[in-house]
C-alpha cells in the first residue's frame, strides 16, 4: 500500500511540475520585468539534466566540477543570457518537435518498422495486418503533426510578438498534443473496434519495459 501511495505521489508531483513549468515560462517571457526569472528557468532543466548525468557518471567528481564551471560561465555571462534567453525556449520547443519529426519520419522508410508499430508491438505483441497498416498510417500522421508544430513555432517566433509565440509554445502546445492523442484514440476505436485499447500509463510502462529489455540484450554479448 505504501509503495503504491508513493508511486502515485511521485506521478502527481511530476504532473504538477509539468504543468507549472509552461505556465511559469509563459509568465516570464510575456512580462519584460521578469526577464531574470525567465533566464533562470530557461537553463534550469538543462542544468538539472547535466547534474543528474554527472552524478551517475563513472567520473563523478570531474563531471560535477564541469557542471560547476558551466554554472560559473552562466553567472558571469548572465547579461547576455538575459538578453537572449528566449532563444533557449525557442530551441527547446521547436527543436523538440524537429527531432520528434525526424525520429518518427525516418521509421517510415521501406523495410523499416514504423515508430507507432514498434510501440504497439511492445504493448500487444505481434501485430495483425490491419493493425500494422493502421500504426504505419498513424506514424505518418504524428510525423506531419510534429512538422507542423515546428513550422508554426518558427513562424510565430520570428514574425509575431513574443507574447503570442509564448502563448502558443507554453499554453497551446500541451492542449494541441492532448487533442492529437484524443483524436487518434477516437479514430483507432472506430477503425479497430476489436483491438484491445489500454490506458496511457500501461502503454508507457510496457514500452519502457520493452526498451529496457532491448537495451539489456544489446549490451549482452
Amino acid at each position: 500500500m505504501r509503495t503504491g501511495a508513493t508511486r502515485w505521489l511521485r506521478v502527481a508531483a511530476l504532473l504538477a511540475l509539468g504543468a507549472a513549468y509552461p505556465l511559469a515560462a509563459y509568465w516570464f517571457t510575456a512580462d519584460p520585468a521578469l526577464t531574470e526569472y525567465g533566464a533562470i528557468l530557461a537553463v534550469a532543466p538543462w542544468m538539472a539534466v547535466a547534474v543528474a548525468l554527472a552524478w551517475q557518471s563513472t567520473r563523478r567528481a570531474v563531471a560535477i566540477v564541469v557542471c560547476l564551471a558551466l554554472l560559473g560561465v552562466l553567472y558571469f555571462e548572465r547579461g547576455a543570457l538575459m538578453e537572449n534567453f528566449t532563444w533557449v525556449y525557442f530551441a527547446q520547443h521547436a527543436g523538440s518537435f524537429f527531432l520528434l519529426a525526424i525520429a518518427f519520419g525516418r521509421t517510415m522508410g521501406r523495410d523499416r518498422e514504423p515508430m507507432c508499430s514498434r510501440f504497439a508491438r511492445a504493448v500487444h505483441g505481434p501485430l495483425d495486418d490491419d493493425v500494422a497498416r493502421y500504426t504505419r498510417q498513424i506514424t505518418g500522421a504524428w510525423t506531419v503533426f510534429f512538422v507542423v508544430m515546428c513550422v508554426l513555432s518558427a513562424i510565430s517566433f520570428f514574425l509575431a510578438p513574443l507574447s503570442l509565440w509564448s502563448l502558443f509554445a507554453n499554453l497551446l502546445t500541451p492542449i494541441l498534443v492532448a487533442a492529437m492523442f484524443g483524436a487518434e484514440y477516437l479514430v483507432r476505436v472506430r477503425v479497430l473496434p476489436d483491438f484491445e485499447h489500454i490506458g496511457v500509463l500501461r502503454s508507457v510502462r510496457a514500452i519502457w519495459a520493452s526498451s529496457s529489455a532491448d537495451a539489456t540484450s544489446a549490451e549482452t554479448p
